[in-house]
């Protein structure tokens, strides 16, 4: 077993380490911030790569605090049909190495396929993840997320925003209110 793999068992228990996932299981302590003003989901110019880039790392710095030793993953489907679609890039780029295989406890059974999540520790500092950060937001990697090591934080950007996993409900509370402007208008977070 893995040194991730154990720490995330020990935290996380069966959830997977996926934003998607992670949002369900811990929705309480879930909130949900967009990547670029009035709910756009992908950027179309420089510009709007820059105000994506930089409140990932403003929130990022924030959730999982600058200088703090991480977790970085990245998770990608172990089917064929998928396999071809990603290239790999963060992987190979940060040095991920093979963790463990998953499956969503949250789909059916017959709709499961498993999943394969690569790891590294790390250290968090503002921009130095900007290329991973510019592919999930493309739609290019599936599932990329970084977990404080000490407070079990975890920042998982998505194509359109950032999924954020605070240890309290009070926390949530407190970034919510930092950040309103960058919130979904919608009652349900999204």
């Amino acid at each position: 077993m893995s040194g991730f793999e154990m720490f995330w068992r020990r935290n996380f228990l069966e959830a997977a380490p996926a934003g998607f996932s992670l949002r369900v299981v811990f929705y309480h302590r879930w909130v949900r911030f967009h990547s670029l003003p009035e709910s756009k989901r992908y950027a179309d110019n420089d510009m709007e790569y820059e105000i994506i880039l930089r409140r990932a790392s403003t929130l990022a710095s924030r959730v999982l605090g600058r200088g703090s030793d991480c977790w970085m993953v990245a998770s990608y489907p172990n089917s064929e049909g998928e396999i071809v679609r990603y290239d790999y890039e963060i992987r190979t780029r940060f040095g991920l190495k093979e963790s463990f295989f998953w499956t969503d406890p949250l789909e059916e059974p017959e709709d499961q396929f498993k999943w394969i999540a690569y790891s590294s520790a790390c250290v968090w500092r503002e921009r130095d993840f900007d290329a991973a950060i510019k592919r999930v937001a493309d739609d290019i990697e599936p599932a990329v997320l970084w977990i404080s090591r000490g407070s079990k934080a975890v920042f998982a950007p998505y194509d359109g925003g950032f999924d954020i996993i605070l240890p309290t409900l009070e926390d949530v509370d407190v970034l919510s209110n930092e950040f309103s402007d960058w919130l979904s208008p919608h009652h349900d977070g999204f």
